[in-house]
């Protein structure tokens, strides 16, 4: 991917889950189930980054997220370690 650009990252999860869950008002503050994500939505979602990004974010990632900011840093630290960023 070459460089990473955060904002980036955040506007690619946010809109993902927005798509996924169908909740309009996805927040960069927001956690996975508060955007109303179940299990299954996480799976989705982490095949979903897995294909955008190249790198493995696990779907306890994604639940475990403290907000959607802490999952897009999660991303930047995978691209990182993998020598994509």
């Amino acid at each position: 991917m070459g460089r990473f650009d955060v904002s980036e990252i955040q506007k690619f999860v946010c809109g993902r889950v927005s798509a996924i869950t169908g909740s309009v008002d996805v927040l960069i503050t927001d956690d996975f189930f508060s955007a109303g994500g179940d299990s299954f939505d996480a799976i989705v979602l982490s095949a979903e980054i897995v294909q955008r990004y190249g790198v493995t974010i696990h779907v306890a990632d994604v639940l475990d997220a403290e907000s959607f900011a802490d999952l897009s840093n999660r991303i930047a630290d995978a691209l990182v370690a993998a020598g994509n960023g």
